[in-house]
């Protein structure tokens, strides 16, 4: 129905679940379609695994597949609201309840995924969503369990194992900086640098290059 933004994974839109008359997003992983066959192998492996995510503070995911295009698609829950990471920007440093409410809420969505095997990878601000919800409260939601790992310029599959770096630079662990197997430490950590900029309005590390 309408083109809702556009990132590094791809593009998101607006869609309408016709069989139950539902409004949903749908994200398209674009890049050089059709995607290599290991590609799509991962993202199935990956969103299947995603799909048995249900708590309250996760993004529910609906369906997945691939176009005729060859493009890779996420159908998930419709949400209104913002990302962490544009209230930081636009509003500066939480409180200390609402820092400690929103960390709260995402350790509950990363305690349903660890317990099933899922490492996020790339906790970061842009991939928590503020969703307002009927009576006008906040709820934090965790996005994009599953795909962090998937590069839209198609250069590299970037599947995970020793020696491959994936993630955000600012938010990583030491181990998974260094290409090492990383588990649900590591998402901790990254969360533990997310609540620092939620109560400073600054990352823990600045620098104009990535290493």
């Amino acid at each position: 129905e309408a083109l809702l933004g556009c990132g590094g994974m791809g593009r998101v839109y607006r869609g309408l679940q016709l069989s139950v008359n539902r409004p949903v997003a749908i994200k398209l992983i674009t890049g050089n379609a059709p995607h290599p066959a290991e590609w799509v192998r991962r993202f199935q492996r990956e969103a299947e695994a995603t799909a048995r995510l249900s708590h309250p503070n996760s993004v529910r995911l609906f369906d997945f597949g691939v176009t005729d295009a060859g493009e890779l698609y996420m159908v998930m829950e419709l949400l209104e609201g913002t990302d962490l990471a544009q209230q930081l920007s636009e509003h500066g440093p939480l409180l200390l309840p609402d820092a400690l409410s929103i960390a709260r809420q995402i350790l509950l969505a990363l305690s349903e995924a660890h317990a099933l095997g899922i490492v996020h990878r790339d906790i970061k601000p842009d991939n928590v969503f503020l969703a307002r919800v009927q009576g006008g409260d906040l709820i934090a939601k965790v996005m994009d369990f599953g795909i962090a790992g998937f590069d839209a310029s198609n250069r590299s599959p970037k599947l995970t194992g020793t020696g491959v770096v994936i993630g955000t630079p600012t938010y990583m662990s030491p181990e998974q900086a260094q290409g090492l197997p990383v588990d649900a430490r590591s998402d901790l950590y990254s969360l533990g640098v997310v609540l620092f900029e939620m109560l400073s309005g600054r990352p823990v590390f600045e620098s104009d290059t990535a290493m």
